[in-house]
């Protein structure tokens, strides 16, 4: 099964900080152990929210605010990652996608690219950008409702339509957070190793179990692995703390759903 391992944004990260080579160096090196491992099926980080938009759905009518904007005290349920020409075609289509599931809110933010951290240059003639939208948690996607069949096809067809423009990357959708985990370091950052290579969870990791009190950060970035069970995904998230060097991160369940 797919679980995603994800941190929470700050303010640091909002502000447009950039990350230094060390930390690029010891993700790079969590990323390798993943791969080698086999488990790694991809992974992101996200750019500050006032390169994006938050999209409100209500009674048939779409409110688009533009960024920078907080988190709104959920937790995601579901998220697509697509190429966009702009943030507002982006958020037009995140429109598309959470309207499939209801009212709520969409947020879209910019998938962080090597050039836009600084450790590339950006291809010549690209105009295109990737952006990943997350639809907040509802009442129904807690209580882990299936899609009826109108949901599916338009799921379907919001995916067809993009990748016949070569826009489609993915498609993801959360277990309910009751079956997620959510590992906090029982040690200040500074005390932390940053050398281990196989994935144990020792005492210096509280693990809690979900469901989780409503979150009101935004995802900063995340990985996505296979594993048989989600205390296996558990053991990888410390490997991820230590690397990306962050206070919490929620381990969540990937749906197998189209």
């Amino acid at each position: 099964m797919r679980y995603m391992i994800m941190h929470k944004t700050s303010a640091y990260w909002e502000g447009g900080a950039k990350p230094t080579p060390e930390v690029m160096q010891r993700v790079g090196g969590m990323i390798g152990e993943l791969q080698q491992s086999g488990v790694l099926r991809d992974g992101e980080g996200l750019g500050p929210s006032s390169q994006g938009a938050r999209v409100r759905l209500a009674d048939g009518k779409i409110m688009v605010t533009p960024g920078p904007f907080g988190g709104v005290g959920a937790l995601p349920a579901r998220y697509a990652i697509y190429r966009a020409g702009s943030v507002d075609q982006a958020a037009e289509i995140a429109a598309r996608f959470g309207g499939i599931f209801g009212d709520g809110v969409v947020d879209v933010r910019p998938v962080n690219e090597m050039w836009d951290l600084g450790f590339a240059q950006k291809p010549a003639g690209l105009t295109t950008r990737r952006y990943m939208a997350v639809v907040n948690a509802g009442a129904a996607s807690e209580a882990g409702a299936p899609l009826n069949p109108e949901q599916r096809s338009a799921l379907k067809a919001f995916a067809d339509d993009l990748g016949r423009m070569d826009m489609f990357l993915g498609i993801g959708h959360f277990e309910p957070g009751a079956k997620g985990k959510r590992l906090q370091p029982a040690v200040p950052a500074t005390s932390r190793a940053t050398s281990v290579a196989t994935p144990t969870v020792q005492a210096k990791f509280r693990v809690l179990d979900g469901p989780f009190t409503e979150t009101k950060e935004l995802i900063g970035g995340f990985v996505t692995v296979e594993a048989p069970s989600i205390e296996e995904a558990v053991r990888w998230a410390q490997r991820y703390i230590e690397a990306v060097d962050v206070e919490e991160v929620d381990v969540r369940g990937l749906e197998s759903e189209p």
